[in-house]
Formats: structure tokens, C-alpha cells, sequence
């Protein structure tokens, strides 16, 4: 304390009491330190004949967060001057001062203090770790701030893991960006017995966790809530789209091992085809391949035959005769899927001679697909490479000899 301080508290110690709300703001708010050091000592002073709870709680906080020594052990004294029967109803208090305080010794003081209010009431420590979980998903006030609170949290607040947070606590915990804050919510997780609360989208992400621990609890959840999994299967195939390795070949295996032919329908294995990743194409190619049946032949044709990528629809030249074949309207159906295939350049020529053939075989057998294969050939014939238009002009010329009153751009001469 300065000289000029200390002067005016002994002098004035029998006044202070006295001084108003409003100079004892013009106190705090001065950029002079003796001045704010000075207010703290009259706030101290005014607890002898008021009550503490006539001190507003605001000004605690300001001398607890000052950068002077003195200023901060005066808002400690009249911190203590609250009872504990306080705080079990005001723990929020307690935690923002430990969101935000920039010093060890406030920090230390406050976690003391949950503590005893913990131990006198003990509902009390539902509320204080849900909203200690706050202060571990920020930057650290000062450095240890994080392991000062998570040694609490491990200590004082064990009890209340299951009771006190939701699976949305953990996630933000989960996914802090300071490792040790993350290893807090495994630690956590570990011993949760609430799994069933989380949604299946939280469990897909924590399924993308970099602690592998935490992708391995994910993987466990799934295997062991199989009936879940099914209920909503829809959901639950995100995991395909995981951006590790090791969660998406878990994925291939589980979902190949555990679900079965009534599991599935054509639009959710259509939809596993759709994926970015090559492997979860290649999956979905897979489960298509092994599920496919007549019952819904048509309807896997048809969605896939717009399918961009020239592996699926290498796939469809595989059920073109068997499932469009002698079908006049199926074919007219897949008119994008047959443009989509002539008409990529040094491309899927396996799947090109195949459709060619396939093109070929069904325009000569009757009237009606030529009539809807011909326009297609003679629009490719025009902007296709040598090869291709050879065998285009090929095909028309059959047609055009097998039906002689189909029209055509392409002219014939004997």
C-alpha cells in the first residue's frame, strides 16, 4: 500500500464506512492504482455495519481480476465473508470468475470454495461440472489454468460425471482444441454410463476423433447397440464418410458382417455409391452387387444409369440384357445413362463396347427401341472420335437396312 493510502485509511479508518457507492466508483474506474487500491480497502471497511450481500457482487469480480496484489487479497476477504449456504445457489458466480480470472491465487481460491459448497450440499456438483466443462473448451487465462481445473474435475467432481453432463458437454469437451482437455472427456467417457443419450450423429463424429481411444469407443458402440444401428441405419452410415482409414474399414467390415439382405433397400445402397471416397464407392458397388434381385432390378438400373462415376456405371453394362433387355421403355429411360457413356472421350471403353452392343442388338430385334436408339447414335455419330463414329455408322446402317422408313441424318448409298 502507498504512503499517501496508508495515510488515509488511518486517519479516515471511522469514515469509510461512510463514503458513497458513487465516489467508490470514481475510485475503481481511475487509472491511478493507489486510487483503485484505496476503493478496495473502503469496500473491505463498509462490511463492518452492512451485510455482505449489500456489496454488489460486480465489484468482488473487478478487485478479484486486478493486477495489484493488495487489490486482490481485498476482494479474497470479501469473498470469504459469504456464506457457503450462498453459493449453493449461486455457483454460476464462482465458475464465471473461474472462466475468466487471469490469477492462480483467484483460481486456487475459488475451486476451495466450490469444493466446501460441494460437500455441504452435494446437488451442488451437477451444476458446477456441467459449467466447469466452459473454461477447459477456452484458451487458458493464465498457463495451468486448464490442469489446475481439470485435476478438480478429476478429484471433487467424479461424482457427478453421469449425473452432471450431457452427451453434448462431453462432445465440446471431446473436441476442445487442447489435448489434455480432450483426454479429460475421454477419461470421462470411458466411465459414462449415459451412451444411450447421445444422438447417432454425435456418435458418427466422435467416429473422426484423432485419439484413436475415443474412434475405438465409437467402434465398440456400434457393435454392441446393433439394434440401434439398424433402427437408424440411414444415420448411422455416416461413419462410412469418416476421415480415417481405420473407422471406414471397420465400417466395410461391420456393416458387411452385421446387416443382412432385409437390411437394406436399393436407395440406401444407391446412396452409399454417391460417396466422394473411392473405397465407400467401391463398397457400395460391392453391396449392390451382392443384393442385387429382380424385384428391384429396374430401379437400381435406372438411379445408377445417372450415376457421374465410370466405375457404377460399368456396372449397369453389367445388367443392361437381363434387365432392359426386349424392353422397349426401360431403354428409353436410360437415354441419359447411354449419352452419359458414348460421349466421354478416350474413357470407359469397356463400358462403351458394351453399351454399343447392347445398342445394336436391341434397335435390330424390334421397331420400337430402334426408333429410340437411332436418334441417340445419330447425335452421337456427329461428335464422337473415329472410332466410335465408325461403330456408329456401322449400327445405323444395319438399322437403316432392317427399317428403311426410319429417319435418319445418316445417308446410305448402295
Amino acid at each position: 500500500m502507498s504512503s499517501s493510502t496508508l495515510d488515509i485509511v488511518i486517519i479516515a479508518q471511522n469514515h469509510l464506512q461512510n463514503i458513497s457507492w458513487e465516489v467508490i466508483e470514481q475510485l475503481v474506474l481511475s487509472p491511478l492504482e493507489a486510487n483503485v487500491l484505496l476503493a478496495s480497502y473502503i469496500t473491505v471497511q463498509k462490511t463492518n455495519d452492512k451485510t455482505i450481500s449489500s456489496i454488489p457482487f460486480s465489484l468482488i469480480q473487478l478487485y478479484l481480476q486486478s493486477n495489484i496484489t493488495e487489490v486482490r487479497q481485498n476482494g479474497i476477504r470479501l469473498l470469504d465473508l459469504y456464506s457457503i449456504d450462498y453459493f449453493e445457489t449461486n455457483i454460476p458466480l464462482l465458475v464465471g470468475i473461474l472462466s475468466e480470472n487471469p490469477y492462480q491465487d483467484i483460481v486456487e481460491k475459488v475451486i476451495s470454495i466450490i469444493s466446501q459448497v460441494i460437500e455441504s450440499k452435494p446437488s451442488t456438483g451437477n451444476d458446477a461440472v456441467e459449467r466447469v466443462v466452459y473454461p477447459l473448451i477456452r484458451k487458458e487465462t493464465f498457463e495451468g489454468s486448464h490442469a489446475l481445473i481439470i485435476t478438480f474435475v478429476e478429484e471433487k467432481l467424479k461424482p457427478f460425471w453421469n449425473s452432471g453432463l450431457t452427451p453434448r458437454n462431453l462432445t465440446k469437451l471431446l473436441f476442445s482444441q487442447y489435448r489434455d482437455c480432450q483426454l479429460l472427456g475421454y477419461e470421462i467417457l470411458r466411465n459414462y454410463a449415459q451412451s444411450a443419450q447421445f444422438t447417432i450423429p454425435q456418435i458418427v463424429a466422435l467416429a473422426s476423433h484423432d485419439l484413436l481411444a475415443v474412434r475405438q469407443w465409437c467402434w465398440n458402440y456400434y457393435k454392441e447397440n446393433l439394434a440401434r444401428v439398424k433402427y437408424e441405419r440411414d444415420k448411422s452410415l455416416a461413419i462410412l464418410d469418416s476421415k480415417w482409414d481405420d473407422t471406414r474399414e471397420f465400417a466395410f467390415h461391420y456393416f458387411s458382417s452385421q446387416f443382412e439382405e432385409q437390411d437394406w433397400d436399393p436407395e440406401t445402397l444407391i446412396s452409399i455409391t454417391d460417396s466422394i471416397r473411392n473405397d465407400v464407392e467401391n463398397f457400395g458397388r460391392e453391396l449392390i452387387s451382392k443384393y442385387f434381385n429382380d424385384e428391384n432390378g429396374l430401379e437400381y438400373l435406372t438411379k445408377l444409369s445417372q450415376h457421374p462415376s465410370m466405375n457404377i456405371q460399368s456396372l449397369v453394362t453389367n445388367y443392361l440384357t437381363k434387365y432392359a433387355g426386349g424392353k422397349p421403355e426401360v431403354i428409353a429411360g436410360l437415354e441419359y445413362y447411354f449419352r452419359s457413356v458414348l460421349t466421354r472421350v478416350n474413357k470407359a471403353r469397356v463400358a462403351k463396347n458394351r453399351v454399343f452392343r447392347f445398342l445394336e442388338t436391341e434397335a435390330l430385334s424390334s421397331v420400337e427401341s430402334a426408333s429410340i436408339i437411332l436418334p441417340i447414335l445419330d447425335d452421337i455419330s456427329a461428335q464422337s472420335t473415329v472410332q466410335d463414329k465408325s461403330t456408329c455408322i456401322h449400327i445405323l446402317t444395319s438399322i437403316k437396312r432392317t427399317y428403311p422408313h426410319l429417319d435418319m441424318h445418316l445417308s446410305i448409298k448402295n
